[in-house]
């Protein structure tokens, strides 16, 4: 009696266990995809700000217009200059 109270107690924690784990893998799967999600999203809102920065180069009337855009003094100019040389490496 004591042998099969053992082997059951035995298999219990062997399923507990697997089950802590597949809850984990299952978890893990999760953030992964969100993780892509945000990815694709980031690229996404990446590349339409250069395509909007790339026709403000060659808009030299809107250039002219929004002088702030093409001034490195302006902080938020600068904050973009940095971030547009940075996400090129």
């Amino acid at each position: 009696m004591g042998l099969v109270a053992a082997g059951l107690t035995a298999a219990v924690v062997v399923l507990g266990v697997l089950a802590v784990g597949v809850r984990a893998g299952l978890r893990r799967g999760d953030r992964d995809r969100a993780a892509r999600g945000r990815i694709a999203s980031a690229a996404a809102r990446h590349d339409t700000v250069l395509e909007q920065y790339g026709a403000h180069l060659v808009d030299f009337v809107g250039a002219l217009e929004r002088p702030a855009l093409n001034d490195p003094s302006v902080a938020e100019t600068e904050r973009f200059d940095r971030a547009r040389i940075d996400a090129r490496m």
